[in-house]
Order: structure tokens, then C-alpha cells, then sequence
């Protein structure tokens, strides 16, 4: 981003602004939280050895009375240890069983079917020594009687040494290799009865992998399905919720494609056979990567979901589900190769999108989660991602029909320990000029000693030497590499391995600035020499393009996943930019304010800032429709100051101020524009004036806000 440009404006507008009115005197909303009357929200973060206990019944869409058990997603952020969870009816006592592994630092999600307990509610449990926010999205219910009787999770495989199943059996027996498909008798043991029929509901973790894997779960005797349940990367521990038919003998099958891994399975609930849940060999429904088949090749190779887009996809009539008489699917979901990190959502499309989440996914890693979800107009599901852009792969595992076992409601959060806003001091003390978020650190573009690494979970920051470099004016993480620009010189840090190259001797423009991914390549705005740089991400290749004069003063870069935007200050213009011609179109923004400022693009419109001096202080936001080219602006509060941050969290744009301790949130499809406390009393208008302004990041479901002193952060998924 154009941090120079940025600080040389941010004092004048400062002036006139507080001539206006006292910062103090702007009535700031708090952050609007999402969870469903009752919820436990904001409450104290689940701290290692201890439980609690969530009301589940007469929340949400959930009735208060008949219902025998529930499907939530669970999520976990921020831990700041390694641990697992578990999630039981309350009142009974807790099993060995675990529903999700997390490491720390990392936000991971899982589908949880549990029957519900004393009270109508459900206990959670956090392993180790650490503590974790927990955040519990409701997705339907199952009465009691029905067709689906709960269990208390029982472990029913174990293959480590020191494992333990419910009655002894299938226990040590060694890990899976690659290739080598295993069964396991399921008929008659931990609940499930004994005639080997009907369907079950497991909880599937792969640990200790030593390859990239996939493992997939079928009936046993029935030819194995191209479709994947859990995805694993080498070290990693993941969990995922399966449902899947007892085969021949009340068997299934597992199969680990490649490697060596152990294998838990925990069981967690069964279906009978008949009305209440048809249970499906799985199949490909979508598969957005090029030249990869699904079941019928509808929905196949339609390229990767962008962050703010959302695909509706065709669930009846394909895979074994009836064309008519569904109610609600049960579906396997996977991002694959992500650019950022982001979340999932998926609902019954014709539905309003709803704030709960269903997958976590941290930037390059692919990420797996069960889904069960109501089918909505035109026998559809919708799909959303928040930020960059990954391929999605969705497998149908079976299917409700209406009246049956399952009732499926629009997700509704039932708790979220994150509350509404936090702060963490940063130490040692750091100048932020710029963030960027890798998965599992912030890092942090330090004016005064060139790169800290912000360490998420331990809340703790570290400076970070850049040999030949002096500090980075704008980040950007692609997935694998950090990118850094400073005046003349571009640089490329390897996260994993610490590994730091500088590009060079520079011949790519002058003045590089916010570095920007599209395909392979990297690009920069060189406002210097008013140009564009393409760099290859692995080699550093650089090729540049010249740009016309018209289109000078640069000030910010973003891509829609096909062209190139940036606004220019000199022009009062938002201009496209063809990578593949080199063809280059203005489009005018409205007239009132002026000096655009930052890019950021939300999957349909690109974002600028702007502002006025005369004939009063004037802020907007600038929208430009990518497909019509139209224009339009939302006003913001004046006495907050000049944006000096600009970013899509996927639902909302946020923009930073120069002179306020808040943050601005607008909602691009009806320009509502509401006002956050961030930084409270944490931060002084002397130190804004100085130069060391507000800085935006999103790291999936939180966003950070960066001031001279300190991190604030909004939970936002």
C-alpha cells in the first residue's frame, strides 16, 4: 500500500478534520456480534483440563423439547498449545473419544454430531496446558425417536500401540500404509446394533501422517469411490466427521492413498435403515480444479472460488440423491490450495448468508469439513469463501428427506468465548507500517527496525532480521512466500524456513509497491517509473510493463482473478490493467472527492478511499462494478480521519482512520456504514500524528488493527 503517500497526507487532513468536531464527540457502535439470544459470547477463553457446558435446545431453530441430538460445527481459535476436544452429552461422564485436533496457533473446524444431554445441553473439554477461544454454530437436530440414535462417543479404532477401543478390539494394530485398504467391524459394537445395517455417523482422525495423503471411508464391498473424507499434510493431525452405510458383515473400509499414518475412529452415532437417512457410496459433486471429473461433469473444472464470491451448486438429481423429496444433504467439503486464509460457508441457497462458518483454512493448506445442510431453491446449496481464492471440492455423502431425522435450520452461533474486541501490547515495541497474515503469524512491516513476526497464539512479537534490507513498506503473503517492498528493492522471506532473498539488483520500476498474487506471478505498481512489474514467484524472473501517462500516480493494487486494478490519485480514476494484452482501460470515479487511495476488491466491485478538503472534509469509499464499470460512493464520518488502510474481509470492507481509535465497517451491498472501537484507550492522537497510523490485516475470521503501541482484533467469522 502506498504508505509514503499516505503519511505525507495524513497531517494535513488532520487539521482540517479536527476543526470539524472533537474526536470524542463521534458515537462509536460496538461490534456487532452474531450469536443467537442465550449464547455464551464472550466469555472466558476454555483453558486446558477444564469443561464446559453449552445450551443447545430452544436456541437457534433447535425446539426446546424432543429433540434427541444435535449436528454443530465446532471451531477452535487461537489456541496456544497443542490439544484436543471433545464434545459429549452433559451430565454423562467424558470419553476418551476426541472430535478435534488443533495445533497451536491454528483455527480448525469440525462437524459434531452429539446427543443431547441433562438440560438440553452439550460439554465441551480442552486438553493440555494452554487455553483456546470456541466458537459452536448450530446446523440442525434429530428427534428423539427418530430414525438416528446418539451415542456417547466410543472408540472403536485405534491402530497406535497405546490405543484404546471401547470393548479391546481393533486396538495397536499398527499404522495404514499407502495403497493397503483396512475394514472395520462396526455392527455390534460402541451402540451400533448388532444387525449391521443402516448407516453411522464417525468421527475419522488420520495422525502422525508422514506424506500428503488423503484417506477415504466407504462400505465395505462396495467398489471404493474417487471421492476423499480427511486430507492430511505430513506431521499433522486432523480429524473429520464421516457418515457412511455399514457394508457387507456391519463393515467399512478405510484406505490411506500414500504413506504411512495411524487411524482413530470414534463412533458417534447410528441411522436405521428406511425413511430417516439414505446413506451414499460417496460422489463428486464439484470439483472446480481444470480436468479433474465429477460424477455426471456438471460442475467440473469452473476454476477457483475468489474471496466475496459465492457458487450455487446443484445437490438433487446427482450422486444417488433423488431429483425430489430432500430435505437436507450430508456433504463432504474440501479447499484445496487456498491463496489466503479464509472460510467456508454453506447454506440452502435463497437463504440469506448467514455470519457462521463451516471451514477454517489457513493460506496453501488443503482443508477438509463435513457439512450438513438444508437443500434450498432449485435443489441447491450455496457456497462462499471470504478471502483469496481457492478450489473447492464437494463429495455427497447421503441425504434427509423432509419429516425425517434430521431437520436442518440455517446456521445459528450458540456460543463464541472470543468476545467482541481485544488487545495485545506489542513487545518489543514495534512501528507498523504494513501486516500480512501467513496462517499462523501476523507479520509486521516495522518503520523503525524492518520485520517483527507477531506470534498469534503466544500473543508475543519477535523482530526479524532482513539482511540488505531496511524494512518492508507493504506485505504480502501468496501462500507460500512473504513479499516485502522498500523504495528500489523487492524481497521474498520463506516463512517455513526462514529463507530471505532480495531480488536484485532491482530492474523492475521504480518505487515498487503492494506486491499483489495472480496465477504464478507476482505484480507490483511501480509508482516511480508508472509501470507494472511481473515477477515469477519461484525463479524472481521480472518482466515490466510501462504504463500510459494518463493513468500516472498509482496508488494501490488489487486483482479481481483476471485483471489488475488500481486507482490513480493524478486521474481521480479506477484503471484496469490486461495482463494477458497489456490493454489498459480508465474508469472516471464521481466527482466531490478526490485522491484515491488503496485497492481492495470484494468479488464484484473494487474499493478505493478518497477524500475532500473543500469546501468541507469529506471521506468516501469508491466502488467500481468489475462487470459494468458502474460507480458509486459510501460516506464516512469526516471526524474519524483519512482512511489509511483499505481491506474485504469477505463479507464487510474495513477501513483504518488517521485520527480515531475506531474502525469503519460497510457493508458493500447497501453501503451501511457502522463504527468500531478497536483500540480504546490503548493509543494517543499525538502518536497518529506522528506517522504511525492504523494498519488492517485479516487473518480468516479475525481482523487486526495495528497501531504504534499495540494489536487490536475483531472476530469477524
Amino acid at each position: 500500500m502506498p504508505r509514503l503517500l499516505v503519511a505525507a497526507l495524513v497531517a494535513a487532513f488532520l487539521v482540517a478534520t479536527l476543526m470539524v468536531a472533537p474526536i470524542g464527540a463521534v458515537r462509536a457502535g460496538g461490534m456487532a456480534r452474531t450469536a443467537v439470544a442465550g449464547a455464551v459470547d464472550g466469555s472466558a477463553r476454555l483453558v486446558g483440563g477444564t469443561a464446559t457446558e453449552v445450551q443447545v435446545t430452544g436456541r437457534g431453530g433447535v425446539p426446546a423439547t424432543g429433540v434427541g441430538s444435535v449436528a454443530v460445527n465446532v471451531t477452535v481459535t487461537r489456541p496456544s498449545a497443542n490439544a484436543f476436544v471433545t464434545v459429549w452429552p452433559a451430565g454423562e461422564s467424558r470419553p476418551t473419544a476426541s472430535n478435534l485436533n488443533v495445533v497451536r496457533g491454528q483455527t480448525v473446524a469440525n462437524l459434531v454430531v452429539v446427543r443431547v444431554g441433562v438440560g438440553g445441553r452439550v460439554s465441551l473439554y480442552a486438553s493440555g496446558a494452554g487455553a483456546m477461544d470456541v466458537v459452536v454454530d448450530v446446523l440442525g437436530w434429530f428427534p428423539t425417536g427418530g430414525g438416528f440414535t446418539g451415542f456417547t462417543p466410543a472408540r472403536v479404532l485405534d491402530t497406535r500401540s497405546d490405543g484404546v477401543t471401547v470393548d479391546g478390539a481393533f486396538v495397536g494394530g499398527g499404522v495404514l500404509t499407502g495403497g493397503a485398504p483396512v475394514e472395520v467391524a462396526l455392527a455390534g459394537r460402541g451402540g451400533v446394533p448388532p444387525s449391521g445395517d443402516g448407516s453411522v455417523a464417525i468421527n475419522v482422525t488420520v495422525a502422525s501422517p508422514t506424506a500428503d495423503a488423503y484417506l477415504t471411508v466407504w462400505p465395505t464391498g462396495r467398489p471404493r469411490p474417487t471421492a476423499s473424507n480427511v486430507d492430511v499434510t505430513p506431521g499433522r493431525t486432523v480429524p473429520n466427521l464421516v457418515v457412511v452405510p455399514l457394508g457387507d458383515g456391519g463393515r467399512i473400509s478405510l484406505f490411506l492413498n500414500a504413506g504411512t499414518a495411524d487411524v482413530i475412529v470414534d463412533v458417534l452415532g447410528w441411522f436405521a435403515p428406511g425413511a430417516s437417512f439414505t446413506g451414499l457410496t460417496p460422489a463428486r459433486l464439484l470439483d472446480t480444479r481444470a480436468g479433474l471429473p465429477t460424477i455426471d461433469g456438471a460442475f467440473a473444472g469452473s476454476g477457483a472460488l475468489t474471496g466475496g464470491s459465492t457458487l450455487d451448486l446443484t445437490v438433487v438429481g446427482r450422486g444417488g440423491v433423488p431429483a425430489t423429496g430432500v430435505a437436507a444433504v450430508a456433504v463432504n467439503v474440501t479447499v484445496v490450495a487456498p491463496t489466503a486464509a479464509m472460510f467456508l460457508t454453506a447454506w440452502p441457497t435463497g437463504s440469506p448468508r448467514p455470519t457462521a462458518s463451516n471451514l477454517n483454512a489457513p493460506a496453501g493448506r488443503t482443508v477438509a469439513n463435513a457439512v450438513m445442510v438444508p437443500v434450498g431453491a432449485g435443489g441447491r446449496v450455496s457456497l462462499f469463501v471470504n478471502a483469496g481464492a481457492a478450489d473447492v471440492v464437494v463429495d455427497v455423502l447421503g441425504w434427509f428427506p423432509p419429516g425425517g431425522a434430521f431437520t436442518g435450520v440455517v446456521p445459528a452461533r450458540l456460543t463464541d468465548t472470543r468476545g467482541e474486541s481485544g488487545y495485545v501490547p506489542l513487545v518489543p515495541a514495534v512501528a507498523p507500517w504494513s501486516m500480512a497474515f501467513d496462517g499462523v503469524s501476523l507479520w509486521i512491516g516495522d518503520r523503525v527496525n524492518g520485520l517483527a513476526r507477531f506470534d498469534v497464539a503466544a500473543g508475543s512479537a519477535e523482530r526479524v532480521p532482513l539482511p540488505g534490507f531496511e524494512f518492508a513498506d507493504d506485505l504480502m503473503f501468496d501462500g507460500e512466500f512473504l513479499w516485502m517492498v522498500h523504495i528500489d528493492q523487492v524481497a521474498r522471506l520463506d516463512p517455513s524456513t526462514g529463507g530471505f532473498r532480495v531480488l536484485g539488483p532491482w530492474r523492475g520500476g521504480s518505487g515498487p509497491t503492494t506486491p499483489v498474487r495472480l496465477g504464478d506471478h507476482v505484480w507490483t505498481m511501480n509508482r516511480g517509473s508508472n509501470s507494472l512489474s511481473r515477477i515469477d514467484r519461484l525463479t524472481g524472473a521480472t518482466t515490466v510493463s510501462p504504463l500510459p501517462d494518463r493513468v500516472a500516480g498509482g496508488s494501490g493494487l488489487t486483482t479481481d482473478g483476471r485483471y489488475l486494478w488500481f486507482p490513480t490519485y493524478l486521474a481521480n480514476a479506477f484503471v484496469r490493467f490486461d495482463p494477458a494484452t497489456r490493454a489498459v482501460r480508465t474508469f472516471p470515479l464521481p466527482s466531490g472527492v478526490s485522491m484515491p487511495l488503496f485497492a481492495a476488491f470484494d468479488g464484484g466491485r473494487v474499493w478505493t478511499a478518497r477524500f475532500a478538503l473543500e469546501p468541507m472534509p469529506r471521506v468516501a469509499l469508491t466502488w467500481v462494478d468489475v462487470v459494468t464499470g458502474e460507480t458509486g460512493d459510501v460516506d464516512l464520518d469526516p471526524n474519524l480521519g483519512h482512511v489509511t488502510d483499505l481491506v474485504f474481509d469477505g463479507t464487510h470492507v474495513w477501513a483504518a482512520h488517521s485520527a480515531a481509535t475506531r474502525v469503519s465497517r460497510v457493508v458493500p451491498e447497501t453501503g451501511v456504514v457502522t463504527m468500531h472501537e478497536v483500540l480504546r484507550d490503548h493509543v494517543d492522537t499525538e502518536t497518529i500524528t506522528h506517522g504511525w497510523v492504523q494498519q488492517l490485516a485479516v487473518s480468516g475470521d479475525v481482523l487486526w488493527v495495528a497501531s504504534a503501541n499495540g494489536l487490536s482484533y475483531l472476530p469477524i467469522g
